[in-house]
């Protein structure tokens, strides 16, 4: 079995989407209706979306997209120029074997009140996408509502999750909670089919900044967080609950301006709560983190709290040494020195490439994913009441797609120097178990690429 995509690790690297299915394209911004993403997620049986336009798409007559249909890949990497930004909604994963990659949802202030992103569903990678602007969790893994229904195996990777709103009479978010990642089920009384029995998720290679808390909170069964920027928390970063087993490898911690109360990660047991995770007490990995002061401690247990809410020592009962992975993944996680992890993260993380005519890919960051960037280099930003408060959505205008004449999702430069036809379709799995499509828009494999088009970058 090959991979979800080339640099695809962890959890939910073996998806494998919407591969040797057919293929749908988008060719407006329209919130519905014919050739509209929505109606795209819509449809049912394995497909691949692909991208003939760049744009904002307003989801505000919609609300909550609900994705039942699972085997499906979401190539938002074909989209041109600054890609796709969706606001004023938020998607439910409801189905299994899912790949979205290289999509930016930004909710907007007032637009509803769930997660940007919520998943019910097993096997789904997110790649490169850029989430912000909540009004509750910018990404929830739950199963409450939905019994039986297993959340395993999930990866989001090489992503930008930041700015959470903060009510505006309440700046630091106190009363109620718009904040970043929640793993865990409810798990209701007398409801077994709740339970937070979730396994191998996997959250690497992120930056996650500037939030109250939950960077992440997992509550589940086990979770992997691994290689992760965290920047800029009031009250909690890291957090996990429940008699689980999670791993904090490598993370880099930095608080300049908000003020935390907390230590870098905080835990607690299930304490009778019914959804604060599995009874017992938590197994926790930690090796390698960088401390917010900048050094990365002999004493990893010194940065482990033992209680949500004041900075006390988490019992030594609760540490797991040596290192055994969670879940063995087919895909595991590729895991980097925490001193190295700002050049090795930061210049691709979120939505930040798309691939042109000649498979190559051409770098781009929008002025809010560049913001964050920046941010965090400089120890500046905060937490907004209003996506107004910070320069509001920013203006992506069209740019022109690479031209598919036959609508197979490949362009036809491409197409025609890899003998892609009727014969030889754009679903067909190759040699090295991508389809002909994957192999174009994993951007693996590339053509000559002209001087004139080379380590191109577009900017706002």
């Amino acid at each position: 079995m090959v991979a979800a995509f080339p640099g695809a690790e962890g959890g939910g690297a073996t998806a494998t989407g919407g591969r040797g299915g057919r293929t749908i394209v988008v060719r407006n911004t329209n919130a519905t209706g014919d050739g509209s993403l929505y109606a795209a997620l819509m449809e049912n049986g394995t497909r691949t979306i692909i991208f003939q336009i760049s744009g904002i798409i307003d989801w505000s007559s919609v609300g909550s997209v609900k994705v039942t249909s699972g085997d499906l890949t979401v190539a938002g990497q074909t989209s041109p120029g600054f890609g796709i930004l969706i606001k004023n909604g938020n998607i439910e994963l409801q189905a299994s074997n899912i790949i979205i990659r290289y999509i930016t949802m930004r909710c907007g202030k007032g637009s509803n009140n769930g997660d940007i992103i919520t998943t019910y569903g097993s096997r789904q990678i997110l790649d490169h996408v850029s989430i912000s602007w909540a009004n509750n969790d910018m990404w929830g893994i739950w199963n409450y509502g939905y019994p039986n229904r297993n959340t395993d195996d999930i990866t989001l990777q090489w992503s930008i999750v930041s700015e959470s709103f903060a009510p505006p009479n309440d700046p630091w978010n106190l009363a109620y909670h718009p904040t970043l990642i929640n793993v865990g089920a409810e798990g209701r009384p007398n409801h077994p089919e709740e339970s937070p029995y979730f396994y191998n998720t996997s959250i690497h290679h992120n930056l996650l900044s500037q939030t109250n808390e939950r960077m992440p909170q997992v509550k589940s069964a086990d979770a992997s967080i691994v290689n992760n920027i965290i920047y800029n928390s009031y009250s909690i970063m890291s957090m996990f609950s429940g008699g689980g087993t999670f791993d904090f490898i490598g993370n880099r911690y930095k608080n300049n301006i908000l003020t935390t109360r907390q230590k870098e990660i905080a835990g607690q047991t299930k304490n009778g709560v019914d959804d604060m995770g599995l009874p017992g007490d938590p197994s926790v990995y930690v090796s390698n983190n960088m401390n917010m002061s900048g050094i990365v401690p002999s004493d990893q247990w010194g940065m482990v709290s033992g209680n949500w809410y004041s900075p006390t020592s988490a019992p030594s009962s609760w540490k797991r040494n040596p290192w055994i992975p969670n879940t063995p993944d087919i895909y595991p996680i590729t895991i980097d020195s925490v001193s190295d992890i700002d050049s090795i993260v930061l210049p691709t993380v979120g939505n930040s490439r798309y691939i042109d005519a000649n498979g190559n890919w051409v770098n781009r960051n929008d002025v809010v994913d560049a913001r964050y960037i920046k941010d965090y280099k400089n120890g500046t930003g905060k937490t907004p009441t209003h996506q107004n408060d910070v320069g509001g959505y920013p203006t992506y205008y069209p740019t022109t797609p690479y031209t598919d004449s036959n609508s197979d999702g490949i362009s036809d430069v491409w197409a025609a120097a890899n003998g892609i036809n009727t014969s030889n379709p754009a679903n067909k799995i190759a040699a090295n178990g991508y389809s002909n499509l994957e192999n174009f828009i994993n951007g693996e494999h590339s053509l000559t690429c002209p001087k004139s088009e080379c380590n191109f970058t577009i900017t706002q």
